[in-house]
């Protein structure tokens, strides 16, 4: 397989295209369906794969060199038809991997607050014609949140519904293989569920929280006391 540059868009609808740098660079108008809208974009290289992750605690995987290249003006292939996915799962996460070797793990949360981490040669696939099982799910449970960083130790952040928020050491967290369902990330109230979990750059001063009342509020992260896995957290 020859190594070549690439750029890949990825849309909320689904929606992937992979174009040459020289092509994406080109004047030529993006194309998109109606109220479709760019969610990331990757440069990547030929030898690269792309992994998707959803609500159901699904993957795609999708090696760079099998997305057929598009112009600008294409709407692209839909990552359903490229890797069957169930009509009920929605992609929730996405990152491009050189190297599944690298000392990089995938962290999973879910809106009952489990949680675990599993390292990305795990999820190297021979055959990835469907969607593949990342995590086992308990009954009426589904993934929140998808998050990738190295094997150092950092800290992560777990955000509920109610507004309580729960910073603690990753290397709490077991680092366990597919099919598993992870341990208690946060202690949940009778009505409250996980909405976010993240790493926590350690170069970023501030979050910012948004909520469903068309309001935000910056948040200094130091702000928010480094405790341990399982407590109920304070309210931001």
């Amino acid at each position: 397989i020859a190594k070549e540059d690439a750029v890949i868009i990825i849309t909320k609808d689904g929606y992937i295209k992979r174009m040459s740098p020289k092509v994406y660079a080109s004047d030529e108008e993006n194309k998109l369906k109606e109220e479709d809208f760019v969610l990331a974009k990757y440069d990547v290289t030929t030898l690269d794969t792309l992994l998707f992750f959803t609500d159901k605690g699904s993957y795609v995987y999708l090696p760079v060199q099998n997305i057929p290249e598009t112009r600008p003006k294409e709407l692209g292939r839909n990552i359903a038809v490229m890797a069957t996915i169930p009509s009920d799962e929605k992609i929730i996460f996405s990152v491009p991997i050189s190297d599944f070797e690298a000392d990089r793990y995938v962290l999973f949360t879910t809106k009952h607050g489990l949680t675990k981490r599993t390292h990305i040669r795990e999820l190297v696939a021979t055959r990835y014609s469907k969607a593949l099982k990342a995590t086992k799910l308990r009954d009426g449970d589904e993934v929140v949140s998808v998050d990738i960083c190295n094997g150092e130790d950092h800290e992560v952040m777990v955000v509920t519904k109610e507004g309580y928020a729960l910073k603690y050491s990753t290397s709490e967290i077991p680092l366990v293989g597919l099919r598993t369902s992870g341990v208690k990330s946060i202690n949940l109230g009778s009505n409250d569920e996980v909405i976010s979990s993240f790493n926590v750059d350690p170069n970023k001063e501030y979050i910012t929280v948004f909520t469903d009342k068309n309001t935000a509020k910056r948040i200094k992260v130091d702000e928010i006391q480094k405790t341990t896995r399982a407590k109920k957290g304070s309210l931001i």
